[in-house]
Order: structure tokens, then sequence, then C-alpha cells
């Protein structure tokens, strides 16, 4: 059955799927009928075989493809679909081939093309047609536009494909809440954004309420009711629940609609995530912060190189307030001249654009103009294609200081390395210091020059060297220039008198004027040009051996350059002095040999005459003229080997600090003629004249006679050995009256000032010596020897033994004895044939009546017996002195207990209670110094008064006494009343039992 109808636009159609169409038969349809109502169909209507060809088509069909029906029929269908629809149709053909009787039927769309050209929808209705046995034979489709709704339903799922398209693409998610009804639609963005699908979330607008995090819920609820009431749109920002079972953050943002009375009635808005965002403005945050307190500055600026953000620490770093460096250049932070502050930042940016990256270090300036280091790292950062350069700085200005610090120590290090390897290669210390010279140019000088002490007490310039080898032999000169010891403006002279360097940082015009002695002295200085000086000692050992000088032309020296050159002194003296113990040594060795030499030859030479004679004197039979003969030679050799075992013995009492003295006032006159005596017959055997002068009231001299008489008879025995038969020898003795100056320079005024002495001398008296002067005109003296003149063992050479005699050691014993006395010996010689001058110094003593007072004071002293009940403990290893001492403190009441060692001391002391320390100095083992230095150390002694009661005199020795824990030191051999009254008072000062 066929039904007709029309629809809008559509063209009429033909439904041929009601009932199974069977094919037209005269008895059925006349062709003629069949086709007046084909082809008045507005509709499409054909026939094909299976494989697609036409068989039949109406006038609507050849309209809408443009051609006859003639033209048609045989073609197949497919050629006039148009393209892309070929395939599409093919399927349909294998669908349309598998129809069967019982589904006869096949529904298809599809795009056809008009004869214009035009692509229209058609909607096919296909009706297979099988013959008796079942088997298709043909179809026949019908064909209705359906190209308008087709549109309509393209645009809107378009629409709806857009819609969900823009909401994905903004991983959004829009709803649709009908306040009225209570419902809401949401879009499938509800999928990306919480893992739901609108289908499971349903129209409930509670649902949404319970995603939300339970802390932003209440908040949210209440500005949205605040909002709905009065706003029209409205933002938040807060978490919902994943179906995952995390939180995201969303923005919900949207427009509240309102009816003509303003009530709402509708809200339509987006909901989108925001937790990249959230993350990425809690990161900037952070990094914000980070930022503001990074140790280390940073600064961007554009491509242009203006600066567009600084963070605090930069600022700080360059004295700048927050914001002030803004829109600056940067070359406004280098201390770089413009210029090269200018091509400094053009190479980095063209760095930064090629490489992204520069590194490097940077000269910056404070807004406050002073400089310092950065180590600079920039990266390159794109903002919208626009580059910025961001730079982080750090102030490395104390690490490369101390880089630099660093390396100069090293290099300072490797100078004292290898100068201490040039001081100790040779021995000789002119090369050494010469070749010390070449090292310290240029590394510390521009040019030196060393100066060295000669034993004669002036300068001698050693050594000198200048950078410039071309000057070397015109700074020559400077050895010409070497002023002497008096001119006290010249560092060189400061440096020794001082003890300390001399330190000129910046030299001026009037400073060299100043320490220059002569007009050619300044010109020879001004072409050297220093600028900056420095001149230390050479010391070694408590003496003064020299020092080095060293300038620069080109700077200035600083405190590191002086520690340098302090140091290279200290090495370079010790050195010099391990030369010149080494030299000494090898003359010690020498001396010895020669001296072994002498002494054999010596001590031999008396016993030939003395064996020799006794041998010839038991003979019998011989005159009383021989016999006198014989015994006066055995006797004079007999004495002269007693002297020489004298000498050797009192050397030996000298060296070990055991040389007493038997202190009482002498009369040096009576001295002088006593010795004089002695030597009279040998001078009056070579014709010598002896002659003497003799200052009036001269007063008296504190000491021991008999050493005093050895004093001169040395100096005389000498002076008739040394002059030739028919010379001349002068003996003067006179008042010498020295300044308060230089007597408080020796040391014997140290010793005269010290209460425990045996004498109490005022300042007047200090400045009164008697002077015994000897001249001969005799042998003389070399100038080289003169030195060397009172040493042990020393003679001019060996021929003066075989000549004169002798062992080389009375005038050793003469400057001893006259120390120990307080006072100095001298020897002056125009040379060799000239004769020589010994001059002795001796302190005068106090006036008669002040020596009467002191000889009375050992029996009023001891009658009244102060030291009754004292504790006192007396270490001496010598029997003899600590029996005397033992007696003198006994009969001054004191309870006295005795050790002849450190050890035996230490025993006592911790056994017995004692109340003051008398000690020799001079113990075998463990001596007096280090004795109390292990008292004091101990809890139980340290506080113990002590008195060092020695041999070793002189202001030295008290010093080192006192420095090791001695109250007092006096000398041997001590008046007894010296002894009790140091101990009395030593006692008060402690407040012990006295």
């Amino acid at each position: 059955m066929s039904q007709f109808r029309q629809a809008d636009d559509e063209s009429f159609n033909l439904d041929c799927t009601s009932a199974p169409m069977q094919e037209p038969t005269k008895n059925q349809f006349s062709e003629a009928a069949y086709r007046t109502i084909v082809e008045t169909q507005t509709e499409l209507i054909c026939r094909f075989l299976p494989d697609g060809t036409l068989t039949f088509v109406n006038a609507a069909y050849c309209r809408h493809f443009g051609a006859s029906a003639e033209q048609l029929i045989g073609q197949n269908f497919l050629d006039l679909l148009p393209n892309g629809e070929e395939l599409l149709v093919q399927r349909y053909l294998e669908q349309l081939a598998a129809l069967t009787p019982e589904q006869p039927i096949l529904m298809q769309e599809h795009r056809v093309k008009t004869a214009e050209g035009e692509i229209r929808w058609q909607q096919w209705s296909n009706r297979a047609i099988f013959a008796a046995d079942g088997q298709l034979v043909e179809l026949q489709a019908v064909g209705r536009d359906i190209t308008t709704r087709k549109r309509l339903e393209i645009e809107l799922s378009r629409s709806n494909e857009r819609f969900e398209l823009a909401a994905a693409a903004v991983n959004c998610l829009i709803y649709d809440w009908d306040l009225e009804r209570g419902t809401v639609e949401r879009t499938r963005g509800l999928l990306s954004l919480i893992g739901y699908t609108p289908e499971e979330a349903g129209t409930e607008l509670n649902w949404w309420s319970a995603q939300i995090h339970p802390d932003d819920l209440q908040s949210i609820e209440a500005s949205f009711q605040t909002n709905l009431a009065t706003a029209e749109r409205f933002c938040y920002q807060y978490r919902v629940r994943h179906k995952q079972g995390h939180y995201i953050w969303v923005e919900d943002q949207g427009r509240i609609m309102r009816n003509a009375a303003g009530d709402p009635i509708r809200v339509v808005g987006s909901t989108m995530d925001i937790t990249h965002r959230k993350e990425t403005e809690e990161t900037l945050q952070l990094q914000a912060r980070v930022l503001e307190s990074m140790g280390e500055g940073v600064v961007m600026s554009n491509e242009i190189g203006r600066i567009v953000f600084t963070n605090p620490t930069f600022d700080r770093m360059f004295g700048y307030e927050r914001g002030e460096l803004l829109g600056q250049p940067v070359t406004v932070l280098s201390d770089l001249p413009p210029d090269d502050a200018n091509q400094l930042v053009s190479d980095c940016i063209k760095t930064l654009r090629t490489q992204g990256v520069w590194a490097g270090e940077v000269l910056n300036r404070r807004k406050d103009g002073t400089s310092f280091i950065a180590g600079v790292y920039i990266s390159a950062l794109y903002v919208d294609g626009r580059p910025y350069w961001v730079a982080v700085q750090q102030d490395i200005t104390e690490r490369k200081q101390a880089e630099t610090a660093l390396r100069q120590s090293e290099e300072r290090y490797r100078f004292l390395a290898e100068s201490s390897s040039t001081l100790v290669a040779s021995l000789d210390y002119s090369t050494t210091l010469t070749n010390l010279a070449r090292l310290a140019v240029p590394f510390l000088a521009d040019f030196c020059f060393f100066d060295r002490v000669a034993t004669e007490g002036n300068l001698q310039r050693v050594a000198w060297h200048h950078r410039d080898p071309a000057e070397q032999a015109w700074f020559a000169q400077i050895q010409q220039f070497v002023p002497s010891l008096d001119w006290q403006n010249y560092p060189v002279v400061q440096a020794l008198r001082s003890g300390k360097a001399s330190f000129v940082p910046h030299v001026t015009e009037s400073w060299l004027e100043a320490i220059t002695t002569s007009r050619e002295h300044l010109q020879f200085m001004q072409r050297c040009r220093p600028q900056s000086w420095i001149t230390v000692p050479l010391l070694a050992q408590q003496r003064k051996l020299g020092t080095l000088t060293f300038c620069r032309t080109d700077c200035h020296y600083c405190e590191s350059d002086l520690r340098l050159a302090e140091e290279l002194a200290r090495r370079a003296a010790l050195a010099l002095d391990n030369a010149q113990l080494y030299h000494q040594a090898q003359d010690a060795n020498r001396i010895k040999d020669e001296f072994l030499a002498v002494l054999s030859h010596e001590l031999r030479s008396p016993l030939n005459p003395i064996l020799g004679w006794s041998k010839l004197l038991q003979l019998k039979h011989q005159d009383t003229n021989l016999l006198m003969r014989g015994l006066e030679t055995i006797e004079r050799n007999a004495k002269l080997q007693t002297q020489l075992i004298e000498d050797l013995l009192d050397v030996a009492r000298i060296l070990r600090g055991k040389l007493s003295l038997n202190i009482h006032p002498v009369d040096l006159k009576s001295t002088i003629e006593a010795a004089i005596e002695t030597v009279q017959l040998a001078a009056e055997a070579k014709s010598i004249q002896i002659s003497t002068r003799f200052e009036p009231a001269m007063g008296l001299v504190s000491g021991d006679s008999s050493r005093l008489q050895q004093v001169v008879w040395n100096l005389l025995s000498n002076a008739v050995k040394f002059t030739p038969t028919g010379g001349r020898i002068e003996v003067r003795l006179e008042r010498y009256e020295c300044s308060l100056r230089e007597a408080q320079s020796s040391t014997v005024l140290a010793e005269l000032k010290d209460p425990a002495s045996n004498f109490h001398l005022n300042t007047q008296n200090l400045q009164n010596y008697a002077q015994i002067t000897v001249t001969d005109t005799g042998k003389g003296i070399n100038p080289e020897f003169l030195p060397y003149i009172f040493d042990y063992f020393r003679q001019a050479d060996s021929s003066t033994t075989r000549n004169f005699g002798g062992l080389g050691l009375g005038l050793a014993i003469v400057r001893h004895i006259v120390e120990l006395h307080g006072g100095t010996v001298q020897a002056a010689s125009r040379g060799e044939d000239q004769g020589a001058t010994f001059i002795v110094k001796l302190p005068l003593s106090q006036t008669s009546q002040g020596l009467k007072h002191r000889s009375a004071m050992p029996v009023t002293t001891l009658d009244h017996q102060p030291l009754q009940d004292v504790s006192i403990l007396v270490v001496d290893d010598e029997i003899d002195s600590q029996e005397l001492t033992t007696l003198v403190l006994q009969q001054a009441g004191a309870v006295v207990l005795t050790a002849y060692s450190a050890d035996q001391a230490l025993d006592i002391l911790s056994q017995s209670a004692i109340d003051i320390l008398v000690s020799d100095i001079g113990m075998p083992e463990v001596d007096g110094y280090m004795m109390m230095r292990q008292i004091r150390a101990l809890p139980e002694t340290t506080g113990i008064p002590a008195i060092a009661l020695t041999a070793y005199a002189g202001e030295f020795n008290r010093q080192k006494a006192l420095a090791a824990g001695f109250q007092r030191h006096l000398a041997k051999p001590v008046d007894p009343d010296a002894l009790i009254a140091a101990i009395t008072t030593l006692i008060k000062e402690f407040g012990s039992v006295c």
C-alpha cells in the first residue's frame, strides 16, 4: 500500500515500505499506469541491479542529475554520487546484497549532487525484489530530500560540539542552574574536571555541595547568599573533591539572572580547574620569598640593559634604597671606566643571545663609591618573546682577597724556602748575602743592599742588587755611601740601635735629605727613586750582626711585606750566626790544637833543664858555683811551670764560675808597685825603663788585692816580654770620671745598685773610676787580631809562642778578673811595631767612713743573732763553701740544713719546713736554675724565698737568677753581713718567722 504525503518543502514521497512489492504484471497494473504514477512523483525513484546498474529512473531522478533516462539507464548509480560517498554507498550495496525475503528493506542516508552541482542530503528506502526461487534480481529505491533536517542536525551537533570543545579547551565545566526548579544542567566538562559524568552527578544541586572541601563550604555558601541578594556576577576559589579522592582547586564564576522584579531566577556559570595556577602562585610566592631572603643579589634587566627588578639583597649589596635602581642602566653598577663598562655589557648581551648564559667576575661600585668584586651568573629569560637578563651576584671580595692572600702567602713561603736554601748553601757570609740579594730582587724589592757590623764596630756594605741589569754597574756606587754608626737619622743605624725594623711606607724628599750624609749621597738616592723603604736588623743570640734594606720604586710596602722582610732577616741572621759559629768552632778547634801543642811545649820546656840539672847535680865533685847555678835554673823553671799550671787552673775556675775573690778595700798604688817589683828584674835584664805616674788621693777600690796584682802583673809581663831591649813602659794611675749615661749603660751599674751588694755606693760614686794605663813601645798588635786579644787560647800567630813563650791565657784571665770587679779592660795599638796600650777601669769604692761602718757590722749583727730560729736550707756541692756559709748562718742564730745536690734539696724541702733557701748555681747534673724552676713548679714550695749565692757574677747572671725564681743574687765571695742582711730583708718581705 502506497501512502502519499506532503512534508514542508519535501518532495512528494512514495512510500513503498508498507508491503512487499511484486513485479508489476499486466494483470495488476498496466505499464502505462505504473509509469504515470512514478513519473509524477517528486521523489527520486530508480531501480538497479545488485551490482548498481540502473534499470529505471523517473523524471525527478533525471532532473536531479541533469540527464535523460536513456543516458542514465545502464550506468552504475555509484558514478552519480559526489566524491567521498562512494565507499559509504559501496558498503550499503554489500548490505543490500544481504537482504532476504523476510527482511527486504534497508534505509540509508547519503549525499547526492544535483545537476547544478549542489550537494544535498537524501534518505533512501531500498526494497529488494526476489525471484520465485528467492534469488535477488533487482532493487527499487525511493529517495526523498532531507537536506533541511540534516543541516539542522549538523548545525545542532556542531553547536554542541563547539560548546563541549570550548568547555574542554579551557578545562571548564559549564553549568545552568534553574533556581526556580532547583535543577542544574552540567556539560561533560565535569568528567575532565573531577572525574564524574553529568549522568553520575544528576541534576541535584546538593550533589555539588557535597564535593566542596569542608573547610571551604561554609564561607562559599555565605558569600554566595550575599551575592545572590545583591550582585550580578560572582567569582570564588575553593577546593572540590575529585572522584579519585584528592582535592583540586577550582575557580567558580558566573552570572546571576533576575526577572523583572529583580529576583534571581537563573545562574549560568563555569567552573575551571585552577590547581596548576594555585600551585604556580604558591611556587611564585615561595620563589618571591626565596628571592627576598636570598643571600645573593638578583637583578633583572631588559634587552637594552636597563634594570627592571632587584631583590633586597642586591639593593643592600650596592647600598641603594628599594626601587632606587629601577630604570637605571646596568653600567651604573660597574667600577670600570665608562667605555670598558659599556663594552662589557655589549659582550655579555652578545653571549646571552647566542649561548643563553654568561658567567664571570666583575668589579662593581657601590652607591658610596667603594668597590667590590662579585661573581656573576647571567641567564636569558624570554617573556612573550622579549628577552630579559637575570643576573645573580655574590660579593666575593673577601674570597678573592683570601685567594690573593693565599697566593701571596704561597709565593712568600716559596720565596722563604728558596731563601733558606740560599742561606745554607754557603758558609761565606759575603757569598750568601750576595745570592740572597739577587733572590730578593725583584720579588721583595726593586733594589736592596745589606750591611754587616764588622768586628771593628763599623758598618760594612757586603751585598747589593738592582732589578735593572743596565743600572747594576752604576748602582755599585752604593758601597761608597755607608754612614758611620753615629749618623742617627740613617735607617740602618736606627734599626741597629733599636733592634727593630725601620719602616717607611711613603718616602718623601725631605726624608731622603734627612738620611743622606752629603750632596752626592742625596743625588745618588734621588736617582734610585725609592718610594717605600724597609730596613730590618739581623739579630742572633742578642747580637746585632747587620741589616737588610729593601726598597720599592713603583709601589708601596705594606705590613705583610714588613713581616716577610723580618722573617727573611730572622732566617738570614740565623744562617749568618750559624756560619759564624761554624767558623768559630773551626777556629776553636784550630786554637785548641795549637794550644795543646803549645801546652806540651811549655810544660816540657821547663822539665828539660830541671831533669838535666837534677841528673848533673846527682854526680859527685860538683863545685859550689855550678851547684848554685843548677839550683837557680831548677827553681826558675819550676816557678815557670807553676805559673803555667796556675793559669790553667784559673781558666778552669773561670769557665766553671768558681773563681773566687777575697773582697776588701784595695790601694791600687801599692798593688801596682808590688806588680812592678815582680817584673823589675826581667825589665832590667832587657834595659827596659818602667816609669810610673800616680794621681794623688785616688781613693780605694773594692776587690781582691792579689787578683788585681795578678792583672797588673800580666799586663806588665806582656809589656816586658814584647818590648825589645832598650824600650820603655809607662804605668799611669788616674781618676776617670764617666758620664751618668755611660755609667748606666755598663753592667756594673745594676750590680752596684743591688741592695745585697757588698758596698752601698751612691749615684755620685758611680761616675768615678780608677783607671790604670800600661803603655809600651814594643811589638804592637795587628788590627785584625785586636778584637780577639782577650779571647782564651788566642795568640797573634804560632811564632809568638816560639819567640816569647806562654799559652795565650793571661789576657783572658785579666779580662775576667777585671769584669768580676765590675770594671772594664781595653787594648789599643796603632799596628805592628807601634807599641800597645792597655786600659783598666775599676769603680772607686766608698769613703773610709763608710768602710769603717761596714767593718763594724759583723760584730753587731752576729752578736744580736738576727736569724734566731730561722730554718734555712743551704745547697752547695763544694764542701768548703757550704761549711763556711753554714757556720756564718748558725752564728746568726739560724737552724741550718744542708744539701750537696738539687735532688737532695728537693727531698729535704718535701719533708721539712724551710723558711728560706740559699743555693749555689754551678752544681753538677741539675744546676741551681733548673732546681729553682722545679721548686717553683711544686705547690708546697712555690712561695719559698730564695737567694742565689754563686760565683757567677755580673748583671747577666743576676737577671738569669731572678728569671729562674730567685729573689736575690749574691756573688761569691760574699761578706757575711751582706748575706745576713739579704736574708733578713727577704724574710721581712715575705712575712716569715722573723
